[in-house]
Order: structure tokens, then sequence, then C-alpha cells
């Protein structure tokens, strides 16, 4: 829901807008955090005690991407306008709104495809049974 608010802020910078509309918007904003923690979270059941490495890959590449973001910006706005380039961030951030669930329904499924979390599993079930 919050990548719809973006969508319909975005295109509206041309209004006089009152001051508590932002500051709903920005609560609603908070989605995108909500996306990031939740990549946290699967790594972490995902890669058990690797997890650290894989999150600290995942804030590295969140890095290079904000780095890289004021590389294109300002083309990008001088072509596209504020109105549109706002309106494309929009969109992308609504193609990121299904990860949550995506990861929620067929996490299991894409883990028992890497290598390293099924080693992973394995070494946490073998260390479940020397415990017993």
């Amino acid at each position: 829901m919050a990548p719809a608010i973006g969508l319909i802020v975005c295109p509206s910078r041309y209004i006089v807008i009152a001051v508590a509309r932002p500051t709903v918007i920005k609560v609603f904003m908070s989605g995108a955090f909500v996306i990031y923690v939740v990549g946290f979270l699967y790594l972490a059941d995902c890669y058990g005690p690797y997890a650290s490495s894989a999150i600290t890959g995942l804030g590295l590449c969140r890095n290079l991407a904000a780095s890289a973001f004021p590389l294109f910006t300002t083309p990008m706005f001088a072509r596209l306008t504020h109105r549109w380039g706002l309106t494309l961030f929009g969109c992308i951030k609504c193609s990121a709104v299904p990860i949550p669930w995506v990861l929620l329904c067929y996490g299991s499924r894409i883990r028992a495809r890497s290598q390293v979390s099924r080693r992973v599993l394995e070494d946490e079930g073998l260390q479940e049974m020397t415990r017993k």
C-alpha cells in the first residue's frame, strides 16, 4: 500500500499540500524499511551461523546502490522531469511489494535450492542430534 501512496504523491508536487498529508504518507512509506528487514530475516533464517556474512553482503549491495544513485538521478530528472522521475521510482517500489509474501510462501523452496543453505541446515540437524 505504501508504494501506491507514493504514486499518488509524486505527481502532485505542483499542488499545495497541507502539513498532515506528507506526515501520513511518511508513515505509510515505511514499507520500504519493512521490505529491507524481511530480507535481513530471510538471510538470518537461511544461513544460520553464517548469517552475519550474508547480511553484510545485503548491506554492501544497499550501500553500492545508494552510491550509484547520484550518478544517474540528476540526468534522469533532467530528461524525465521530477513528476515522471518520481513516478518511475514509485513504480519500481510497487514492484517490490510482493517480496515479503514471496519469501513467506516460497522461502523454504528457495532455501532448498541453495547448496550453502542445505549444508547449514544439515549441520544444524547434526548438532541437534548430538545434543540429544
